[in-house]
């Protein structure tokens, strides 16, 4: 099977991008070149496939090797991927040769490549993933202290007005509690 996309990048970071994203999947790069990489692997077997091989053995012997023959032993052949890439005009054209087994693999990496932006165009934006964001919560709204004209002391200096720490209320210089609610001050 072959699946061919384009991209913005160069072959060389192409390469380099599908020598990461394939080691990942558990397959090794076997060659590669400036224009191909090579890549084997085995696909991991599911644990259903497994689980049903066990319960051939419980039951009998002999379904629990024709599972194994037909079904196990066939998902967990080498599997060979082929990643080429052909330089084009402000990007490169991908090509990835693939057998049944990796086709996932082969479609997340091609999917995964930026696209390809003719010279003129604007890049779309790529769309948002998951829920949409909550709107930030307004700050914490300050509460407004009255202004007054602080009393002068007999030294010509001016003490800074009191306010009450409960009600935001000023208290007047002679009290010590808040005459609203009888707290002290801030």
């Amino acid at each position: 099977m072959v699946r061919q996309g384009v991209t913005s990048l160069p072959g060389e970071e192409v390469l380099v991008r599908a020598v990461h994203f394939f080691s990942t999947e558990n397959l090794r790069p076997v060659s590669q070149s400036a224009r191909v990489a090579t890549f084997q692997g085995q696909p991991p077997v599911p644990w259903f496939m497994i689980l049903l091989m066990f319960l051939g053995f419980l039951v009998c012997i002999v379904p629990g090797i024709i599972f194994y023959v037909l079904v196990v032993k066939k998902a967990r052949q080498f599997h060979t991927l082929v990643v080429t890439v052909s330089p084009i005009n402000g990007g490169s054209q991908v090509s990835v040769q693939y057998t049944e087994a990796a086709g996932v693999s082969a479609h997340r990496f091609l999917a995964m490549l930026p696209p390809h932006v003719m010279a003129g165009q604007t890049q779309p934006l790529p769309a948002l993933q998951g829920p949409p964001q909550q709107p930030m919560e307004p700050p914490i709204a300050l509460r407004q202290i009255p202004a007054t004209n602080a009393q002068s002391t007999a030294v010509g200096v001016s003490q800074p007005p009191r306010f009450c720490s409960g009600c935001g209320l000023e208290i007047q210089d002679e009290a010590k509690f808040c005459s609203k609610c009888g707290r002290g001050q801030t």
